[in-house]
């Protein structure tokens, strides 16, 4: 049981950095669908390529249920979000990411505005 203060582990530290990663690369992954992106070489679709990921984070249990094939939010399929829906995930995404690398040191100097989003 943690108390409030206490510092996590690294291992629970890192599955969350993991977690918000995760996140922010589905919404990278719609911006790409969306912009007609053509999928990478080996797979048909970027479609093919989010139920591959999606699959994968459940089995190492960074997500929970999935939506057909995709990520769950609102009960719903992360493709299925509306626009509002979407910018306020991907906002959240960004800033969830931002403070888990800032978090773990990666940001240069320690210096909020330069912590890298690289997912």
């Amino acid at each position: 049981m943690l108390f409030p203060g206490m510092p996590r582990s690294d291992a629970e530290r890192d599955r969350e950095r993991s977690l918000a990663e995760l996140w922010l690369w589905r919404a990278r992954t719609r911006e790409l669908i969306e912009r007609g992106t053509p999928a990478p070489r080996g797979f048909r679709s970027f479609d093919e390529i989010v139920r591959k990921a999606a699959a994968n984070g459940q089995r190492q249990k960074l997500l929970g249920e999935l939506v057909d094939g995709d990520f769950a939010l609102f009960g719903r399929a992360y493709r299925d979000l509306d626009e509002s829906e979407f910018a306020t995930v991907r906002s959240l995404a960004i800033e969830r990411l931002r403070a888990h690398n800032w978090l773990c040191g990666r940001a240069p100097s320690n210096r909020w505005q330069d912590t890298p989003l690289d997912s």
